[in-house]
């Protein structure tokens, strides 16, 4: 179509937002972590599960710190920023140790400095104000693709239902959804797609503000969700929880993880959106 350059409209300046980072590969998906209140023992089982199947990447789903110094929220007690980012540094370098790779989505607990600077913060100058090390991969997305069909999310909304919000989120968007910032641990089918509330690994008897006030929201609830590839290319996700027999899943990982080393599969099965 020829159009007229007397009267052509000027190409907005500014860049889409279509480009959320994308892994291809078997991945430990857990979050809302809100360091200096993680959950160590939980995270050691879900990473010692991880790492018996031979999954050495993850994906971090955002609220990995609390930034708990500059909430506007009213607490009891509050440290200094100093000291909390002192104690940051210590958990989530702990926490990335053993991984190859640890991607981490934005959330909007890692909002909050920005929110008290009125001023954007990128992810990358969070991480290198931590010194994180170089496993550490950052994105200013709150999302990621994990092959065609599933993403991990931290969304804007959250819900008194287990499942809820994902379950909204996966037709919308046409994947399998993996969502965090509700603090629930459950999942359900909709339309097809898994819809997966992942929980928290932070330990939720430390949270001041669930603690010393009751409110009608469900009980916080700890989980992740151990996303394994097969050689067809198709995930399948393990939910570990407060119900998981670690030992057992332990034991399971080592069988997987030698299985796959010895016979590669000959199956040649569809790809289906699970």
């Amino acid at each position: 179509m020829k159009i007229s350059e007397a009267w052509r409209v000027a190409a907005s300046p500014y860049p889409r937002f279509n480009t959320p980072p994308r892994v291809d590969d078997s991945r430990l998906v857990f979050g809302d972590c809100q360091i200096p209140y993680q959950d160590a023992d939980f995270l050691n089982k879900c990473k010692a599960v991880a790492f018996a199947y031979g999954v050495k990447k993850g994906v971090l789903g955002g609220d990995a710190i609390d930034f708990h110094a500059v909430s506007i929220f009213l607490a009891q007690f509050k440290q200094s920023l100093a000291e909390e980012l002192d104690q940051d540094e210590i958990g989530l370098t702990s926490i990335a140790a053993g991984f190859d790779e640890l991607l981490w989505l934005c959330g909007n607990h890692e909002e909050r400095l920005s929110r008290m600077l009125q001023q954007w913060l990128p992810m990358e100058r969070i991480a290198a104000m931590l010194m994180l090390p170089p496993n550490v991969v950052t994105t200013n997305y709150y999302y990621c693709h994990l092959g065609d069909h599933w993403e991990a999310t931290h969304p804007k909304n959250s819900s008194v239902i287990p499942g809820r919000i994902p379950s909204i989120l996966a037709p919308k968007y046409k994947r399998n959804v993996i969502s965090f910032h509700g603090h629930l641990v459950g999942a359900v089918m909709m339309n097809d797609y898994w819809a997966i509330d992942a929980g928290v690994t932070c330990d939720p008897e430390r949270l001041e503000y669930s603690m010393v006030r009751q409110s009608t929201r469900p009980k916080v609830q700890r989980g992740a969700v151990l996303m394994l590839l097969d050689a067809d290319g198709v995930y399948h996700p393990k939910i570990l929880n407060d119900l998981t027999n670690w030992d057992a899943e332990v034991y399971a990982g080592e069988q997987w993880a030698k299985q796959k080393s010895q016979k590669p599969s000959a199956s040649k099965s569809l790809k289906s959106r699970r």
